[in-house]
């Protein structure tokens, strides 16, 4: 019934246009079909990552969204086939960061709360959901209380801190918010 009423609204609008209305038409909502699948397609491509290092690696990877406060060094993109880490550094609103990226630890996996009891170890102070899972603010004594940021998502462990100074809050949760699933 449904589609016999949109088939009828079709047929009666079509009837109404001229031959060099409906062709206008049709390059309009071509055209923006096109724009909208350029914009999407403008984003971070899979192509970013050079595909020597997209082999060696088997996890998923996430990279942030391209915008004007967020840059990322792609001469910087490393691949450590022994700890089976993948780092970069980006540009972050006038702060650089060290992304590191790896499978999800086995453990994390077998005992849940494995990722929990590593948080409070890692001195969490603060934590958020972000769009793909939790993101949890740490001050680990291994970097003398510098702040970081971790997620433990889709199978891979994000950990994020800047090289000098911090960020707030906020600032975070523009970044992991902000990430794209890669592969």
């Amino acid at each position: 019934m449904v589609s016999q009423q949109v088939s009828r609204l079709y047929h009666l609008i079509i009837s109404k246009l001229s031959r060099s209305q409906i062709i206008v038409s049709s390059i309009v909502v071509f055209s923006l079909l096109v724009g909208i699948i350029m914009l999407v397609g403008s984003r971070h491509s899979p192509g970013l990552i050079p595909d020597n290092l997209k082999k060696q690696i088997s996890f998923v990877l996430f990279l942030p969204s391209s915008s004007p406060e967020m840059n990322i060094n792609t001469k910087s993109f490393r691949y450590d086939p022994v700890s089976k880490v993948f780092t970069f550094k980006m540009q972050y609103d006038h702060s650089t960061l060290t992304i590191a990226e790896q499978a999800t630890p086995q453990n994390f996996i077998d005992i849940p709360q494995a990722y929990d009891k590593v948080m409070e170890t890692l001195n969490e102070y603060a934590s958020f959901n972000s769009y793909y899972d939790k993101v949890s603010l740490t001050r680990p004594k291994e970097f003398k209380g510098q702040q970081s940021a971790i997620m433990n998502s889709k199978g891979t462990l994000i950990t994020a801190h800047p090289t000098k100074g911090e960020l707030t809050e906020d600032q975070w949760k523009k970044l992991f918010n902000g990430l794209e699933l890669i592969r």
